[in-house]
């Protein structure tokens, strides 16, 4: 019996078998219908056969096809990896890619899962479906899977790229490394050929991936569709090797569909997100940190990856750990200035780690979930992404914030001028990789022998930061160190002014606070940030002090991060002046205002409460599913 997986709560399974197909390039032709909200068109993906094909390709066709029924054998008698799932299951995730890439060797689909149309009705995809039928040995197609969500597939055909002029010349090799003349052969080493392309002839290469990518079919292949997977074939293929290795796959999306989401802006001028609409405004400060941040990935998400999907703070840490160092650049900060800007920000980020795992489940917290099974994947390639359907995952920044605080204490341990060198060395070692937390860690200890001596190892990095939950124990010890640096300083005198203000306005009863009395300092948006966060740990601010607090910064010009907390301040002390401020940032902010939903319903005030709901009925169909559930258990 099949177990239907929460496509809101449960792992993201990954039916990707990379172990015998590698995904290499793919190239989209998109087009958008805009009244039906429905994305159109094509992708071509060339294929690279995967590692365990690799290892016995030399000694032929026989060899491998036997180690493909040894392993479907071991994984008869062995526990699947991978969950049992029910097509009628729905994901709503916005995790899930288009098509990732996998492939399996597999007994046949009978012609009733197998066509040319989308098959709504596919079996579902469970633990026996990775394995082959033992009592069977008879001819058996290779299937190619990839993973796949609320998409419909039109079409899939093999792609003729020897059909390319000029392509010739990638055939030379051919004859010399024994492959058969056979058209079907020499397309396959075409692919070979230009995947394996050295790093500068890329020019070359994505000038013929671009025109492979508009040669003609060849010839439609078979496929399947399940909840979580596209399943391909070609009839009498039975090895990796053999198979296509570039198709076409005709494809829409769905107008309800969560893979690919549709979205508009505030105005209605439907839109890809690449940059949210909540960071533009208010300055240069917020934009600027967000984009650093997002740069940082081109070297850590994109030119090396996370070969197993639960170390994400493999990307997300680096990324908030070198956004700072790219905006001080960007800024041509002095030495001293770089160093008070990136204390105070360690501060922010400290008091939102430390709330985070105040308020969040503990198993979320831990950034190796999987712990000494990191990395593991089935016979075939497939695994699972921990909580990878875990609805409020997505609005926690736990990967963010101990993945950097550990880089960021290895950095002061290290020295920043010998951790950054280390990180060019780690970044040209492992370019075009997927790595795991022991790669970067392994190789940074080696390069600096004296943290080993130290007792810094892989082992007790682990244990301290990466395999337990709350605040790590080396990060315990820095917390009052922040509190020398000047910005922070600087806030601290400016809060106790507020306080003291507040408490002599509460004692004069009606009389008005003189403007010239109290003179308050310009603040940064990251010192403002600071200071209405201590401000809100205040019990009580009466009106005329939060009117004031906003006249004083124009807090409703500034950036999404100082307005969150103004919003906080709001609701703490139902300030209703306020309440425009909240309405408008619940609408333009969505992302962001989750958490004030919560805030709105938990002081048990009928005209929050009722502000919540009619920004949140204003807002929902506009909002991801995610985000969308969330709000709605907080609300109802």
């Amino acid at each position: 019996m099949e177990t239907q997986l929460d496509p809101m709560k449960d792992d993201l399974p990954l039916m990707a078998n990379t172990s015998y197909m590698l995904l290499k390039h793919y190239v989209l032709d998109l087009d958008v219908d805009f009244k039906s909200k429905v994305i159109e068109g094509s992708i071509v993906l060339f294929f690279e056969t995967g590692s365990q094909y690799r290892k016995t390709i030399s000694t032929g066709k026989e060899c491998c096809q036997s180690q493909f029924d040894e392993t479907c054998k071991m994984r008869a008698s062995e526990p699947c990896h991978i969950p049992m799932i029910n097509v009628s299951t729905y994901s709503s995730k916005t995790e899930c890619n288009d098509f990732a890439v996998s492939g399996k060797e597999e007994e046949a689909t009978s012609e009733e899962n197998s066509n040319h149309s989308n098959n709504e009705q596919a079996s579902g995809i469970s633990s026996s479906k990775d394995c082959c039928d033992i009592e069977d040995h008879g001819n058996k197609d290779f299937l190619l899977v990839l993973d796949c969500c609320d998409l419909s597939v039109l079409k899939v055909e093999e792609v003729d790229v020897a059909a390319v002029s000029g392509i010739e010349k990638f055939t030379r090799s051919a004859e010399l490394a024994g492959v058969s003349k056979e058209l079907e052969n020499l397309r396959n080493w075409i692919v070979h050929e230009l995947v394996t392309l050295p790093a500068d002839r890329w020019k070359e290469q994505l000038y013929y991936f671009t025109h492979c990518s508009q040669a003609p079919g060849c010839g439609d292949l078979l496929f399947s569709t399940g909840t979580w997977s596209l399943e391909i074939r070609k009839s009498g293929i039975q090895s990796p090797a053999d198979f296509p290795h570039a198709i076409r796959i005709w494809y829409k999306t769905k107008p309800e569909g969560r893979s690919v989401t549709w979205t508009t802006d505030q105005s209605g001028s439907p839109h890809i997100i690449f940059l949210s609409q909540s960071v533009l405004p208010g300055g240069s400060h917020l934009c600027g940190t967000r984009l650093c941040h997002e740069i940082a990935h081109a070297w850590f998400g994109l030119a090396i990856g996370a070969r197993d999907w639960t170390e994400e703070w493999i990307s997300e840490g680096f990324a908030t750990f070198l956004e700072d160092i790219f905006w001080a650049r960007a800024q041509q900060l002095s030495h001293d200035e770089i160093k008070e800007q990136q204390e105070l920000k360690a501060l922010l980020r400290w008091r939102r780690l430390r709330d985070e795992v105040q308020n969040s489940e503990e198993e979320l917290q831990v950034l190796r979930p999987k712990k000494e099974s990191t990395g593991e994947v089935s016979e075939s390639g497939a695994s699972v992404v921990k909580y990878g359907l875990k609805a409020e995952k997505i609005f926690m920044q736990v990967h963010y914030l101990k993945g950097y605080f550990l880089l960021r204490s290895l950095a002061r341990k290290i020295g920043e001028v010998s951790y950054l060198a280390s990180l060019r060395k780690f970044v040209v070692k492992f370019h075009g990789q997927l790595v795991l937390s022991q790669d970067f860690l392994s190789m940074l200890l080696e390069d600096i022998p004296k943290q080993k001596q130290s007792g810094l190892t892989v082992e007790s990095i682990f244990q301290n930061w990466l395999d337990t939950s709350g605040i790590p124990k080396p990060l315990l010890e820095e917390g009052e160190t922040w509190k020398e640096c000047q910005l922070v300083q600087q806030v601290s005198g400016e809060v106790t002014k507020w306080i003291q203000t507040n408490r002599r306005i509460r004692k004069s009863g009606k009389k008005k606070m003189k403007q010239d009395e109290v003179v308050f300092q310009q603040l940064l948006p990251d010192q403002l940030v600071l200071l209405l966060e201590f401000l809100l740990e205040e019990k009580t601010l009466c009106p005329r002090i939060l009117q004031c607090l906003e006249r004083t910064y124009q807090l409703r010009g500034q950036d999404a991060e100082v307005r969150h907390r103004w919003c906080e301040l709001v609701i703490k002390h139902k300030y209703e002046p306020g309440y425009g401020d909240i309405e408008r940032f619940l609408r333009e902010d969505q992302a962001m205002g989750v958490y004030l939903y919560g805030e709105l319903m938990v002081n048990e005030d009928a005209k929050q409460q009722e502000l919540a709901r009619k920004c949140f009925a204003a807002a929902q169909e506009h909002m991801d599913a995610s985000s969308a559930k969330v709000v709605a258990e907080m609300l109802f």
